[in-house]
């Protein structure tokens, strides 16, 4: 009876201080390794209050919240030889962040800093590309840090609220359409076990999101028409085709009973879809 009286308690109600991953995931298409990516988080929960409250002493920013790097392995190396960290990073306590890059293109150096405040045009101030020799113009002050997209995420999870939103990501080469929703495979994963990733004292729930991001709608200051490998997350975990690329998460949300302990989040999987079949990421 207490345990299934545990199994009860909403994950969102429990007063942790913040949320963590740390995990890196081997990318395959086929069998073929094609990738491999690096992924640090830590996020203040519930809902980031942290990080708006006005108690918040100025030494805490900035903060890096996300951190993703990824390189290209395998036979894909011979045409797309690339690695990349790319960060957001809080900023102050009002909602200000930044985006940063600094990775190797086929042996070429780029490195982008961005900056995104609210109701206020995103502001480059640096950008060194091997395709662009500009960053491209941004076309609406709304538009958001596209690591955004993948934090909304994780937060919706460590909440329990539904993956739903859309926002309009820039990262100093492109402009696109991100949506997130929930996935397909979603109504499955309640059914799920936990079993063999549980500390003493943990329960979790099993999450799923797809993100999709558009072709329409998107621009492109590149002189090629795609993505470079790894330039920005979302770029990072599509290595093949054109048109909208879709990413499905599959996480679990881990929670320890203990009052103020931290929520460990850990990915089971992330499948990429392509013309080609699904590349999927796992441990």
């Amino acid at each position: 009876m207490a345990l299934m009286f545990c199994l009860l308690i909403p994950i969102a109600g429990l007063k942790a201080q913040v949320a963590t991953l740390d995990q890196t995931l081997q990318f395959k298409w086929r069998g073929t390794p094609v990738a491999t990516i690096d992924v640090k988080v830590s996020l203040p929960v519930p809902d980031h209050q942290a990080l708006v409250s006005s108690a918040s002493p100025p030494s805490v920013w900035p903060k890096t919240l996300i951190e993703v790097t990824g390189r290209t392995k395998g036979p894909l190396r011979l045409v797309e030889d690339y690695r990349a960290t790319v960060k957001y990073v809080q900023l102050d306590a009002t909602g200000k962040n930044a985006m940063t890059l600094i990775g190797q293109d086929n042996g070429e150096s780029e490195q982008r800093k961005i900056i995104f405040a609210p109701n206020l045009m995103p502001k480059v101030s640096i950008f060194k590309d091997s395709t662009a020799n500009k960053a491209l113009q941004p076309q609406a002050a709304n538009t958001s840090n596209p690591l955004s997209a993948f934090k909304l995420m994780l937060e919706s999870g460590i909440n329990g609220r539904e993956c739903a939103a859309q926002i309009w990501g820039y990262d100093g080469k492109r402009q696109y359409l991100l949506r997130l929703e929930p996935s397909e495979a979603g109504a499955f994963l309640a059914e799920s076990s936990a079993d063999g990733k549980l500390l003493e004292g943990e329960i979790a729930r099993r999450y799923g999101c797809k993100i999709t991001m558009y072709v329409e709608g998107s621009q492109n200051a590149g002189s090629n028409s795609e993505p470079s490998m790894f330039g920005s997350l979302m770029a990072a975990l599509w290595p093949f085709g054109g048109g909208d690329r879709e990413l499905s998460f599959d996480f679990w949300v881990i929670v320890n009973l203990d009052e103020g302990s931290a929520i460990r989040l850990m990915f089971n999987e992330i499948q990429v879809a392509t013309p080609l079949g699904a590349i999927v990421g796992s441990s």
